[in-house]
């Protein structure tokens, strides 16, 4: 859905890579959400 490999996506996760705006983008176009919503979480 966003073009992006699983690994690219760990990492992200993991917090071990610092994405770029355009992968930023490419992950909220995938998951269908604002890209604000990325950064916007009451887990951190």
């Amino acid at each position: 859905m966003t073009g992006l490999s699983k690994s690219a996506i760990q990492k992200i996760m993991d917090e071990s890579s610092n994405p770029t705006m355009n992968t930023m983008e490419r992950l909220a176009i995938g998951l269908k959400v604002r890209i604000v919503d990325l950064f916007e979480s009451k887990y951190k």
